[in-house]
């Protein structure tokens, strides 16, 4: 943490998309972006789950629909990220991925602006991974909740827990 701000965090998507608000900070002296979410607040988030969905939108910028276990979130790559362009148009339903962004809110929801991403073909691998990732965001959280006591945290905890007891 910095300033009392997570800089990179495994943050669920059921916690991404109760998003409040994007407020610009001070990081290591230069002036940026942070979602306010239920778990606090981050400037980027690391989130892995399964491809739902991926395409292109009509103005070019491509798409994946990743879903985690705890909800269904968009991660969008633009014209500065030509290779997540590439990876996301290629990036099939029921693949695993990996992508580390920025959270953003609009008037019509909240998505991630995807900086990086890792799309794992290997089966064995991906289950690895989001073995992993899931074990993680599950004592991130709990870390959160004990000094929150957020009741969407809580939540948050129960969905990933049951998913983390039959690992």
């Amino acid at each position: 943490m910095v300033g009392g701000k997570v800089l990179y965090a495994h943050v669920p998507a059921a916690v991404i998309l109760k998003t409040t608000a994007i407020e610009k900070t001070q990081i290591r002296g230069k002036e940026a972006n942070v979602a306010v979410t239920p778990a606090g607040k981050v400037s980027k988030v690391i989130i892995t789950g399964v491809v739902v969905d991926s395409g292109e939108t009509e103005k070019g910028i491509a798409y994946v629909r990743i879903h985690d276990g705890t909800g269904q979130i968009t991660a969008f790559a633009g014209k500065f990220t030509p290779e997540l362009k590439e990876k996301f148009a290629k990036a099939e339903s029921g693949a695993a991925i990996t992508v580390i962004g920025q959270i953003r809110k609009t008037d019509s929801g909240v998505f991630i602006n995807a900086r990086e991403a890792q799309v794992f073909a290997d089966t064995e691998v991906a289950i690895t991974q989001r073995a992993i990732w899931l074990k993680t965001t599950y004592n991130e959280l709990a870390k959160s909740y004990k000094e929150t006591k957020n009741p969407e945290i809580a939540r948050a905890l129960e969905a990933i827990g049951k998913i983390v007891s039959n690992l």
